[in-house]
């Protein structure tokens, strides 16, 4: 009877880690196939070439928000596949000549629609991303 006891517990520790692994798998099955994850952050002053910054650069946690958005790229660029960045306000490419002051156009084409959109709290506050 000990063992017929035994083998039942060992028989639903399988059960039971077999549906947590197919759990685990099904999770990670919304990252569309070939996705390039690109980086973990980015160093937006770097990808836009900052002259004479005058704030801290802002660090992008890329994977994060990949994860956070579902993989859905083409919010942020203007393909599923990454890429282009997208104007937020317009669709459109997002151009960025220069970036000066607060008013540059990655602040309000790019970073402040988001987070007014998602409700991000302080998201115009500079040291929300400046850090």
């Amino acid at each position: 009877m000990k063992r017929l006891f035994y083998c039942f517990i060992i028989f639903l520790f399988l059960v039971y880690s077999g549906v947590t692994a197919q759990n685990n798998k099904n999770q990670n099955s919304n990252i569309p196939e070939n996705l390039d994850l690109g980086p973990e952050t980015i160093d937006l002053s770097k990808t836009f070439n900052v002259k004479s910054p005058t704030q801290k650069a802002a660090i992008f946690p890329h994977r994060f928000l990949q994860e956070a958005l579902e993989y859905q790229c083409d919010l942020c660029h203007m393909s599923k596949e990454g890429g282009a960045l997208k104007d937020q306000n317009t669709g459109k490419e997002l151009k960025v000549a220069e970036v000066k002051g607060a008013g540059n156009p990655i602040h309000t084409n790019f970073c402040w629609p988001c987070h007014t959109k998602m409700n991000v709290p302080q998201g115009r506050v500079c040291n929300k991303c400046h850090k």
